[in-house]
């Protein structure tokens, strides 16, 4: 039988944790989609990995870019 340890993570620099809202938190009408969100995030709030289907592609970089100029677009229409 094979015990597993909890092995500590350590991540280096500073963390941007983007997010989708549900369509009715937060949302003022003008978006079409789920509401974006993007919050600086501790170091200490991922002290453990939840592995998930869509993990690989959520930190895939053209994702990642992907989802900021999401992000952009949504700030600039909240704007007008």
């Amino acid at each position: 039988m094979q015990v597993r340890q909890r092995m500590p993570l350590f991540l280096p620099g500073k963390i941007i944790h983007i997010t989708r809202d549900s369509p009715t938190e937060g949302c003022c009408g003008v978006c079409r989609r789920r509401p974006i969100r993007a919050l600086w995030t501790a170091q200490s709030e991922f002290s453990e990995l939840v592995m998930e289907k869509n993990m690989i592609r959520d930190h895939d970089m053209y994702y990642v870019q992907k989802m900021l100029l999401k992000l952009q677009k949504q700030e600039k229409l909240h704007r007008k």
